[in-house]
């Protein structure tokens, strides 16, 4: 009754607003964006059980006119620290020198395999007709997927992710990121991978995996193909990850690592075209994915916007009471502070660069542009 002496009713359900979106947005920071940090705590103190058994991994590498990432990545993966592993780099057409290369590796690397998608060849997905091929010719039943321009963590990039091939899981989903360019633009995308990786991950580690990325994740071949492999989303150009293990991957049969020693990072020419390629080509097919994932980052969204308004609101009518200023102020550093710890913590983690300044234009930034491309997916002609 006493604050009701200083703003009026409707100022003071506006208060009462942004204080109910900080408490949803701080539930969605210290739960579901806090999950990598508790993990690698976990992890630390060797509460998360591992396998030592080490069985045998084909790593399927796909690769289309990669002639020079080959020679500069893949060296990295035929190095492993690891007692049997095999890789087999999946030709997808291509013209430049790819088959030179693999030919030059080929004498002393034994264990190193290829085989070729001609360029003639007619399907919707190319890439899903290569991978399906690389995966049939693999020998094992652990398949570790990543592309040619992939640059892995080391050389216990395979044990780290095979520490989790335990009897009862089927699919292992795994962190991976970019070499970013040296341009303030980077800075944008570094925090939208960042972001995008603590979403999809910390979903999975509460038990609710939903999607993985191409470019590092491993399954078993017997689910690849009890499963029919890609069918039943054929028609589509890209979802030869996120879909399938959208349909295969629930809370008993996955495990998620995030450990630094598992991560690749990708390596692009042209990046920003290959960024939003990327954003278009997710964009596409999350209309395919489990609606629970879309709905919680949804309502993180929405809420996260209304909180803004509720602020900025607050900031306009201070002129008539200095103390919606002040509460304001609160709310907006009740929030920023423990996001920026976390963030950075989180970034720390993967070895990311972290750019805590630009967070609060992120913020607003992110939903705007995934709702753009969103729009995109559904108009595109590349479907």
């Amino acid at each position: 009754m006493i604050l009701t002496n200083y703003i009026s009713i409707p100022e003071l359900i506006l208060v009462g607003a942004a204080f109910l979106f900080l408490v949803v947005q701080l539930i969605y920071i210290l739960t579901l964006y806090r999950r990598i940090i508790v993990q690698t705590k976990k992890q630390k103190r060797g509460d998360i059980s591992y396998t030592t058994e080490q069985p045998p991994v084909s790593v399927v590498v796909y690769a289309c006119n990669d002639a020079e990432n080959l020679e500069k990545f893949l060296p990295a993966i035929l190095k492993q620290n690891y007692p049997k592993f095999e890789v087999i780099v999946v030709n997808d057409g291509s013209t430049d020198e790819t088959k030179e290369v693999l030919a030059q590796l080929e004498p002393t690397n034994p264990h190193l395999y290829q085989t070729y998608i001609p360029e003639e060849a007619k399907n919707h997905s190319r890439r899903k007709l290569a991978m399906s091929v690389g995966i049939k010719a693999a020998k094992y039943d652990w398949i570790l997927t990543t592309d040619a321009n992939c640059e892995v963590a080391g050389e216990e990039w395979i044990a780290t992710v095979a520490r989790n091939f335990t009897e009862d899981t089927q699919v292992v989903i795994l962190y991976t990121s970019y070499l970013f360019p040296e341009a303030i633009a980077s800075a944008w995308r570094s925090l939208d991978n960042l972001f995008f990786n603590m979403r999809f991950l910390g979903l999975a580690l509460g038990g609710n995996p939903f999607m993985g990325v191409r470019r590092n994740l491993a399954y078993r071949k017997e689910l690849f193909f009890k499963n029919r492999g890609y069918s039943g989303y054929l028609n589509l150009r890209d979802g030869d990850d996120d879909l399938f293990i959208n349909r295969v991957a629930y809370r008993e049969n996955t495990r998620i690592e995030i450990a630094e020693e598992a991560i690749t990072r990708a390596d692009y020419y042209l990046f920003d075209k290959a960024w939003r390629e990327q954003k278009l080509a997710y964009a596409i097919t999350s209309r395919y994915l489990k609606k629970r994932g879309a709905l919680t980052f949804g309502f993180e969204s929405l809420t996260r916007y209304l909180f803004y308004a509720a602020i900025i609101t607050m900031f306009v009518l201070s002129f008539c009471h200095w103390i919606l200023a002040v509460a304001g102020g609160i709310f907006f550093l009740g929030r920023f502070i423990p996001q920026t710890i976390v963030f950075r913590k989180t970034a720390k983690i993967w070895g990311e660069q972290y750019y805590y300044l630009l967070l609060p234009v992120y913020d607003l930034w992110q939903p705007m542009v995934d709702f753009i491309y969103r729009i995109k997916g559904r108009t595109s002609k590349k479907k």
